[in-house]
């Protein structure tokens, strides 16, 4: 797999890969400017699914959608966060 990007990025034009890390930059610089970061989580994913399925903020169909998976995990993350300020 890590060849598989090395591959891609080195047969990809230069104008590409600057592009592409330009644009990730920016993406980084403005969450930093809206008080965001950003967080890598390994997590099992059935388990992950069946709750957020459970706690209805995935719809079943969509728990083989990987963006479908993430925004739920952070509407989950966030309503914690925001929730447990709240009861502190």
């Amino acid at each position: 797999m890590a060849n598989d990007l090395v591959t891609t990025a080195i047969s990809l034009p230069e104008d590409t890969r600057r592009s592409q890390s330009r644009e990730r930059v920016t993406r980084h610089r403005r969450r930093i400017d809206a008080g965001e970061f950003c967080v890598t989580l390994q997590l099992p994913a059935a388990e992950t699914e069946d709750l957020l399925v459970e706690l209805g903020l995935l719809c079943p169909e969509l728990a083989d959608d990987r963006a479908a998976v993430r925004d739920a995990l952070e509407r989950f993350v966030r309503g914690a966060i925001i929730d447990g300020a709240s009861s502190v």
